[in-house]
């Protein structure tokens, strides 16, 4: 016999690990009391005992010293065959408490399998799937995530599966086989989902923390090229700036920013 250790996961048993199951030796005990002691072993010994109390019943009344004596020889050469009775009575007992074990009653989330269903539950085990105490399987996908993108407005949507049994639908993208294209465009609507859910208080604090920190590295690209004596220094900072603030009005809907020259 085994014991299998189960957990109830979304409304299944779901089989977690086996292992022997534990004996109860006082139990086995009583029950094989009555085969062991009607035993030819057990009725072997019990002669053997007979023979020798008689024979030391026998020498406690000797005639003499001479005939306890003889009586000794006797009850030594009976007394060895108490070794091998003993261990065919072991072999008995241990044979007896295999065939009619009693095992412990299984505790909380356990419950008592023969071996054979307990290797047909451990040879059903598989990736993304888990075996029932019936031996069914159930599909465990749980703790995947999948993407499907709406064909009229484009729009990403991500599923995580959280239920045993529930399986990836077919057409839908796995994390791990996302594009790199696909990625941007997911980027790119949960950032337009996080900025919309923004207030308008916050889109300005937003646009202008970006504006300032734009119009800092127009400014040092301005010098960098005025130190390398560009004389459009100034014209391409501006270009730059203004592209890049544009983008950033269009993204928070803000309206446009002071050129670099005015906010010197």
């Amino acid at each position: 016999m085994k014991t299998v250790f189960y957990s109830n996961v979304d409304g299944y048993d779901i089989c977690l690990g086996v292992s022997d199951a534990i004996v109860d030796p006082v139990a086995t005990s009583i029950v094989i009391a009555e085969d062991l002691h009607g035993s030819a072993e057990a009725k072997a010994i019990a002669a053997l005992d007979a023979q020798v109390d008689a024979l030391k019943q026998a020498q406690r009344f000797a005639s003499s010293q001479a005939v306890a004596n003889q009586l000794q020889v006797q009850i030594d050469e009976l007394a060895q065959g108490y070794p091998a009775l003993s261990t065919a009575l072991n072999a008995r007992r241990s044979a007896l408490m295999g065939a009619k074990a009693v095992y412990f009653n299984p505790g909380s989330g356990e419950g008592l399998v023969t071996d054979d269903q307990a290797t047909a539950l451990l040879a059903a085990q598989a990736p993304n799937l888990k075996v029932k105490l019936d031996g069914i399987t159930i599909a465990d996908f749980r703790g995947a995530s999948y993407w499907q993108q709406d064909t009229k407005t484009g729009r990403w949507a991500n599923t995580m599966i959280t239920r045993l049994g529930d399986t990836v639908p077919a057409g839908v993208t796995l994390d791990a086989a996302l594009t790199d294209a696909d990625k941007q465009q997911i980027a790119a609507q949960f950032e337009a989902e996080r900025v919309a859910a923004l207030s308008a208080e916050q889109q300005q604090a937003e646009a202008d923390a970006q504006q300032q920190a734009l119009l800092a590295q127009a400014a040092l690209m301005q010098s960098e090229l005025e130190v390398q004596d560009d004389p459009d220094a100034l014209s391409k900072a501006q270009a730059w700036y203004s592209s890049q603030t544009a983008t950033v009005a269009a993204k928070y809907k803000v309206a446009g920013v002071a050129t670099i020259a005015a906010a010197k």
